[in-house]
């Protein structure tokens, strides 16, 4: 355990060497917990949030302008049932259960996505890394991302949630009413802008994305040992991939 956080703290103090000694042979057990707690604990983070009347009130709102969207209206009968159900507490006990499920779900399933994806870039640029070593460094990698949700969890609690909840009429709204971002897209309320060009504001300049994708390098560099025009390219075309992806995540919302 204690070999493990070491290592965890050489990785973003002195990189050059701490990711040397990040091999296909590095323990990956304890890393892979230690994500899993702090993803859980983003994700519970939105508990207050989640369990309150009203994002209750916005969920419903959302299920029925989506509704009207394909055409269905509701009747006043509907609209009381639906009331009620989404008001129940079994409701709400399966939104928080589902979001916290949904979202570590979500979190792992893109991990093991992006080292595919890692796997395919590294071929492309002639270096053959196991996807087991790819899949550890973007385990320790992780720590990245489950502290920005952390931090952006923590500021959304802080904010004024009910007033942006109270607001929500469709499911991007809801969105972005309880993600607080990190970057210049602050500057910017997402309905001033098109949803796109906001989403890619917050991609290109969320301070932990630069944080991630520098210890990227280092990571193709120094645990690859790949020379550093090959790492460099690889590291931009992952970040301009994982643009793409979120561009198309907030197309589809």
């Amino acid at each position: 355990m204690k070999k493990t956080f070491v290592l965890w703290t050489r990785l973003f103090i002195s990189p050059t060497e701490g990711f040397s000694d990040l091999t296909p042979q590095t323990p990956i057990i304890l890393p892979v917990l230690s994500i899993v707690v702090l993803v859980l604990a983003g994700m519970l983070m939105l508990m207050p949030i989640i369990g309150s009347e009203t994002y209750t009130e916005a969920l419903g709102r959302v299920q029925i302008n989506t509704l009207a969207e394909r055409g269905t209206e509701m009747s006043a009968e509907q609209l009381e049932v639906m009331q009620e159900q989404l008001h129940s507490g079994r409701m709400r006990t399966f939104t928080m259960l589902s979001s916290t499920v949904g979202g570590a779900f979500t979190f792992f399933l893109m991990l093991l996505v992006n080292t595919l994806f890692l796997l395919i870039l590294t071929r492309i640029f002639g270096s053959k890394p196991s996807f087991k070593h790819l899949f550890k460094i973007l385990v320790f990698l992780a720590a990245v991302s489950s502290i920005q949700a952390i931090i952006k969890n923590g500021i959304t609690l802080m904010s004024d949630y009910e007033r942006l909840l109270s607001r929500v009429q469709y499911a991007k709204d809801m969105q972005w009413a309880i993600t607080s971002p990190v970057s210049l897209a602050v500057l910017f309320a997402p309905g001033k802008l098109s949803i796109l060009l906001y989403t890619l504001i917050d991609s290109i300049t969320d301070i932990f994305n630069w944080i991630y994708f520098i210890y990227l390098y280092f990571a193709m560099r120094f645990s690859l040992s790949l020379p550093g025009n090959k790492a460099i390219g690889i590291t931009i075309l992952a970040a301009a991939l994982m643009i793409g992806i979120s561009l198309i995540f907030a197309s589809i919302v």
